[in-house]
């Protein structure tokens, strides 16, 4: 899941949550509740999280951040071309 993810991503690069606010441009208690799972990821965090962990735009040939977009839409029940 994303916000597994997410969390290895912090402790591999030890980021505080703080840290990673800054990089991803999303509040550091938006962040706390995703990786507590009591705050669902909307799609404006995704791009946050993706731009924060430096994943490029979902595009076909770029796979760490198409994964990250198709959870999300099978999350939600989108469809996964991104």
């Amino acid at each position: 899941m994303i916000r597994d993810q997410l969390e290895l991503y912090l402790k591999s690069n030890r980021l505080s949550i703080s840290q990673f606010s800054q990089r991803s441009d999303i509040n550091s208690g938006t962040i706390s509740g995703i990786l507590n799972g009591t705050r669902p990821i909307s799609m404006q965090h995704l791009d946050g999280i993706t731009s924060g962990m430096a994943l490029p735009r979902c595009k076909q040939s770029e796979k760490d951040s198409q994964a990250f977009y198709n959870i999300y839409a099978s999350s939600y029940g989108h469809p996964t071309n991104y």
